[in-house]
């Protein structure tokens, strides 16, 4: 298409290369002076491009480690070097004194077991402080928590010791969420270090004084909203975002990313009466040390405007990284994989591979059912990886300066940030002006489909009938490829047509439902837990019924789980079959 080839033309990182130098003088941390430093070298960019913008500035409850200490007590005694995350409880000025104990949790295999919990039985650690492997984020501080534990001491995977957030709390805390605030300290130690840890405890009993110190309280925190019309829709729009906060100048993670969005906004503007719906492009803060604060304000602010008008928002973090050059295991959700796969292939030539979206990285719109594609992007190989020694952390293209006082200009490549930026560029502009939303449900559907089938496999040995809701979804795969038929039909129609309007909506509106289905639990206007999301996840407890006790609590307690997922899963795909079945 002639448009696009010339768009594509026009992309450069020059202004985004240029925002990434002076980043790399400029710690953002939320709240900070820094963080309204970078906000002011973005919005002078964007006042030069024309491009119109509103700089919000909420307050907003963040949590800034400023010191931490870890000191062996008895003959063997020793002071290690540690770091606090955000989010862990301040012991300040006193301290918490406990026995050390071992819990073997492992390191993550693969990317998405950075985010993953303690599988194993953590015993019996009540009032004592635990060692296990790991980096220090919500799944295992939660379970240690639950367990009662006294501290947590997370060994690094490496000698670097990684900054971090360990609540599982998304976003600002409200009345309902604030119980869930980690009330232990929890710090890392570097790997040397927490194995001459598990060797003191394997000769014996071992005790530690934790302290730590970190500034916590409500700031206000900025949020920088940029749009640009569009033409013939401008009331819907696709919201492209990322974060501006950072650990320490965090150029990979995400200084890289921040250049893309500003990108974004030069190109689009730039091709303005060419856009057919409008794009928002968003920079937050409170990611890094507020789990995910900003975007979630603006979720929590803008949410009927979301709910109504938001065709799909994209993430954009960690672009344009040294080596990083495995379009490997994008996140996109499935309704999205095949659009996402060409427009990739259609802008730098590359075959992609995508996982299921993360509970992570500002995915804060998943209540409102607003479906997403892109989180982390391209990452070095794995076979690159293996070869130098590399491990599995949460960004940065797989570089292990991630969240740390390395994490500088030399983890970014200015060639590899123009390939990722033409890419985004691309899905964007393709998105928006595609007459008819290019939602596939029927990939979707069959999705949600299977892992019902399989877990009514598993509810069945345990005594419990998923079937019917097997039933519903198969029904709803038949009424999805219905929908196909439609788009393709209207696909060349103008995207003013009554009739193209009336099936975006009711795309829209299926979307809502499936997003919901597929990832979340809680209510449209709350937030799920920052914890590992399964499939359809108000029916996953099925997984564990066979392998309960018949008329135990628990068993008790799963079946009644079940029954209430039984009901909202059933009528959730009732009203989705009747909205695609109202358009066909």
């Amino acid at each position: 298409m002639e448009l696009e080839k010339e768009f594509l033309s026009q992309v450069s990182v020059d202004d985004g290369w240029e925002i990434v130098e002076k980043f790399n003088f400029i710690v953002r941390e939320s709240g900070s002076e820094g963080e309204r430093q970078a906000m002011r070298l973005l919005t002078e960019k964007l006042d030069s491009y024309g491009v119109e913008y509103k700089l919000h500035t909420p307050q907003l409850f963040v949590s800034l480690p400023r010191s931490a200490t870890l000191q062996v007590l008895g003959p063997n005694g020793r002071t290690l070097k540690v770091k606090t995350p955000s989010m862990s409880k301040s012991t300040a000025p006193g301290f918490v004194t406990a026995e050390l104990v071992y819990i073997s949790s492992g390191y993550a295999k693969e990317a998405s077991d950075v985010f993953a919990g303690i599988e194993a039985d953590v015993g019996a650690v009540r009032g004592k402080a635990v060692l296990t492997e790991g980096l220090p984020l919500p799944a295992r501080v939660t379970d240690l928590m639950a367990a009662g534990a006294a501290a947590v001491v997370f060994i690094s995977p490496g000698e670097r010791i990684h900054e971090g957030i360990c609540t599982n709390i998304w976003g600002a805390p409200d009345l309902d969420s604030i119980s869930r605030k980690p009330d232990l300290p929890v710090v890392s130690v570097k790997k040397s270090d927490g194995l001459w840890l598990k060797e003191q405890i394997q000769a014996g009993q071992v005790k530690v004084q934790i302290g730590t110190e970190l500034e916590e309280g409500w700031k206000p925190v900025s949020v920088l909203v940029a749009e640009i019309k569009g033409t013939v829709e401008p009331e819907k729009f696709i919201l492209v975002h990322g974060h501006l906060d950072s650990w320490h100048v965090g150029i990979s993670d995400n200084a890289t990313g921040d250049a893309t969005l500003l990108e974004l906004a030069r190109v689009l503007k730039k091709f303005e009466k060419n856009l057919k719906r409008s794009v928002r492009i968003a920079w937050w803060s409170g990611h890094s040390h507020g789990r995910y604060a900003g975007s979630t304000w603006y979720a929590d602010t803008f949410a009927l405007d979301l709910l109504e008008n938001c065709i799909a928002h994209v993430n954009c973090d960690s672009t344009g990284t040294k080596d990083a050059d495995a379009f490997e295991d994008i996140s996109i959700m499935k309704e999205f994989e095949g659009f996402c796969k060409a427009a990739i292939k259609d802008a730098v030539g590359a075959e992609a591979t995508a996982a299921r979206v993360a509970r992570a990285g500002d995915c804060s719109f998943s209540n409102l059912g607003v479906g997403t594609f892109y989180m982390l992007f391209t990452t070095i190989p794995e076979s690159v990886m293996k070869a130098r020694g590399l491990y599995h952390v949460g960004g940065s293209g797989g570089h292990n300066e991630w969240h740390h006082e390395d994490d500088t200009i030399e983890t970014a490549d200015k060639d590899r940030l123009l390939r990722d930026t033409k890419a985004y560029a691309l899905s964007v502009l393709r998105f928006a002006n595609s007459a008819v939303l290019p939602y596939n449900f029927v990939d979707a559907a069959k999705e949600i489909s299977e892992t019902i089938k399989g877990y009514a496999a598993r509810a069945q040995e345990g005594g419990f009938d998923l079937n019917p809701v097997v039933g519903e979804a198969q029904a709803f795969v038949a009424s999805c490829e219905k929908l196909a038929a439609k788009q393709a039909a209207l696909k060349d129609r103008e995207m003013a047509d009554p009739e193209v309007k009336a099936l975006n909506k009711a795309l829209m509106e299926v979307d809502r439902m499936v997003v919901r289905l597929n990832y979340v639990r809680d209510d449209w206007f709350k937030h799920d837990p920052a914890l590992e999301s399964k499939p359809v996840p108000d029916l996953a407890f099925a997984v564990d019924l066979p392998s309960l006790e018949k008329g135990s609590d628990k068993y008790h307690l799963t079946v009644s789980q079940l029954r209430r997922g039984f009901n909202k899963v059933m009528w959730t795909l009732r009203k989705a079959r009747a909205v695609a079945e109202g358009v066909v």
